[in-house]
């Protein structure tokens, strides 16, 4: 396909701030018209509104990886004692919080998660960890929410962890946005069993992270 053809569009800007609130950047989504083949629809960038003395620019800051999304709504649910739901991607964090949930995501994508991210959840009451349904790689997203899972607990994390995903056969609706979209409540998702997740995590490796569309 000649890649005149080929057009990114900016779609929408998450905003990642420190605990007070203040920005640190901003992870730019894009759709992509015309994509090559095997190439995913979407791409990110990122945006470092300090660079270059203040004017701004493209790419990541150096201390992103200790961030999580939404960070003050979620230290301050976390003090009130309510549980937080811990997606892979910032759209499904948002449609969570659209319903009035507590909700939070790393910017990396699966299977990028830090220790540091994990943390922030420490005092948490609860944390519900959201699976994705990567079609033809299953274990990409069952090892991604293990890894998530194993952060908390190595961290001495005491609350609860519970596993849910969207409805439905694997290759249907794949994560929480896709579950919401299609009428179902948050109550109405399926709970996860741990044992089968994690035999299904124990099949990941970083060839199937690219298989799945994230390049690093």
């Amino acid at each position: 396909m000649n890649d005149t053809a080929r057009r990114m569009r900016e779609v929408c800007r998450y905003d990642f701030t420190d605990e007070r609130g203040r920005l640190i950047f901003q992870k730019i989504r894009y759709a992509i018209d015309n994509p090559r083949p095997n190439e995913r629809p979407k791409t990110f960038r990122y945006f470092d509104p300090g660079k270059y003395g203040g004017i701004g620019g493209l790419g990541k800051p150096a201390g992103a990886d200790r961030l999580l999304y939404n960070l003050p709504a979620v230290l301050k649910a976390i003090r009130r004692g309510d549980v937080v739901h811990w997606t892979e991607g910032e759209k499904d964090a948002d449609e969570l919080i659209k319903r009035g949930y507590v909700a939070t995501s790393v910017h990396q994508g699966a299977n990028k998660v830090t220790r540091e991210q994990a943390a922030w959840l420490f005092e948490a009451p609860g944390v519900v960890i959201w699976v994705d349904k990567d079609e033809d790689t299953p274990e990409v997203g069952a090892h991604d929410a293990a890894m998530r899972r194993d952060h908390l607990v190595q961290l001495g994390f005491t609350g609860t962890i519970e596993f849910r995903r969207a409805r439905g056969p694997w290759g249907g609706l794949k994560d929480v946005a896709d579950h919401l979209a299609a009428g179902y409540t948050v109550e109405q998702a399926v709970v996860c069993n741990p044992f089968r997740l994690y035999a299904c995590a124990a099949r990941w490796s970083s060839n199937a992270n690219r298989r799945a569309g994230y390049a690093r």
